[in-house]
């Protein structure tokens, strides 16, 4: 707030301690560290408007990526067929299983 409006002037230590000075506090001069500090204070203000924007655009990218990624998966998935099963043997009077895995890329 300091560096936002100017009845803050006063309080800036070259504005002084002279009660003497019968300045309106609508047309009190500004003072170099009151300028210098709003100047500043405008430079925060756009820092901080482009990192609000960076992220905003990192944030959407990775959305859109993701999307893009699934999308991608989907489409690759659909080339490949996966089959998994347990097939049963009979060996004399005792049962065997075994696992298969059957993989069909289709072109």
């Amino acid at each position: 707030m300091i560096g936002k409006y100017s009845q803050f002037n006063v309080g800036w230590e070259e504005f002084g301690d002279d009660v003497n000075k019968s300045y309106i506090w609508s047309v009190d001069p500004l003072v170099d560290q009151f300028k210098y500090y709003s100047k500043e204070r405008g430079k925060a203000n756009d820092f901080y408007t482009v990192a609000k924007w960076s992220v905003i655009a990192v944030v959407s990218n990775h959305f859109i990526s993701a999307i893009d990624a699934a999308w991608s998966a989907s489409r690759f998935n659909k080339k490949l067929n996966l089959n998994i099963s347990i097939e049963e043997e009979q060996i004399g009077f005792s049962k065997e299983y075994f696992p298969q895995l059957n993989i069909q890329f289709n072109l």
